[in-house]
């Protein structure tokens, strides 16, 4: 003020929300009457236990709540992909059978807070899209 400026900034609550996954998704769900994914906050391995059963669809991926630029992204799949389509594949989303993610969250004492949510796929023009909310 002394300079006669003023400073915009969004105000820190905003940010929390905005900042966080798991919060936006339950902000938006509580406040806008938009169609959401099914999600679930992982802080645990019996959070995911929960989540995976909660969550009815099929198409489930795991990401960090915080992080951005798709690090961490994991789409969970029921079993292993084959090494024939594994290596034919163009560089794509991180693939993890449910098991290999339960056993990694199990092994690591510590681990970010995640969101757990469903996802779409789509077929267009014979081929397969993932449509993923991403924020």
């Amino acid at each position: 003020e002394d300079l006669g400026c003023t400073l915009v900034a969004t105000d820190l609550n905003t940010l929390n929300i905005a900042l966080d996954k798991v919060k936006l998704f339950t902000f938006l769900q509580e406040n806008v009457d938009i169609p959401l994914p099914e999600f679930h906050s992982v802080e645990s391995i019996e959070d995911f236990d929960i989540g995976m059963t909660k969550i009815q669809s099929k198409n489930k991926c795991i990401k960090p709540s915080r992080i951005s630029g798709s690090r961490g992204f994991v789409i969970l799949k029921d079993k292993m992909m084959s090494a024939e389509k594994f290596f034919k594949r163009k560089a794509g989303f991180a693939e993890m059978t449910i098991d290999q993610m339960r056993q990694m969250l199990i092994t690591n004492a510590s681990f970010p807070k995640l969101i757990l949510m469903e996802y779409l796929v789509v077929l267009l023009k014979d081929k397969l899209f993932h449509l993923i909310l991403n924020f």
